[in-house]
């Protein structure tokens, strides 16, 4: 898609004016990084690998952020104590004050491509808010079947369809399985040890 494209491609020019080897890190699957855990805005550079955004209230998963992602930029809505990131999988990422971010954009000139990725986050919360505005329980799970199949391998073979529509929705459980278990039962959907496999058809309303 031409939104994720030039999102990488200005992550990228970012990345390359903005990091220093000094402070890059590495963790594992797993591992989890808080953000402005020294009570002061810093963004977070992501360089290589996949981490999910978790709400820390309720460990709600808002988002995803597969490299090379720059995340935790905007001035108006402070994230501390907020969200917290959990590596999918092994990732190399590296923070950096907001306050150092900001300068080296603007000595770079690099505010295009800070806008590209700005409107990419935008476009990813839209679509995470309106599939949650949803009123029925079947739409909501219908549209994150739909997206766990089209997930990297990294995160679709990893986890149950239940576990993933629950950890994005907060929908009960007795709901999830439901529905699930009558999409197997009509052979709308294969799954193997709970792992989504594929989909055919998903009906827009379950009668």
């Amino acid at each position: 898609m031409a939104k994720v494209i030039n999102c990488r491609i200005s992550a990228l020019k970012i990345l390359n004016a903005l990091s220093d080897s000094n402070h890059v890190v590495e963790i594992n699957n797993g591992g989890l990084i808080s953000i402005n855990k020294k009570n002061e805005a810093e963004c977070f550079m992501l360089h290589e690998g996949c981490v999910l955004v978790r709400r820390t209230e309720d460990d709600l998963i808002i988002s995803k952020l597969i490299s090379p992602i720059v995340f935790g930029f905007n001035k108006y809505y402070d994230l501390t104590g907020k969200v917290y990131l959990e590596a999918v999988n092994d990732v190399v990422f590296e923070v950096i004050p907001a306050s150092q971010f900001y300068k080296k954009i603007a000595q770079h000139d690099l505010w295009e491509s800070l806008l590209d990725i700005m409107m990419f986050i935008s476009s990813e919360i839209f679509h995470k808010t309106n599939i949650l505005a949803m009123r029925d329980s079947w739409s909501i799970t219908r549209l994150q079947l739909i997206e766990l199949l089209s997930e990297p391998d990294v995160i679709r073979t990893k986890i149950s369809a239940y576990d993933y529509v629950q950890q994005r929705t907060h929908l009960s459980r007795s709901g999830i399985l439901k529905h699930l278990s009558r999409l197997r039962n009509e052979n709308l959907i294969e799954l193997e040890n709970g792992i989504l496999i594929s989909i055919s058809n998903l009906p827009k309303s379950l009668t």
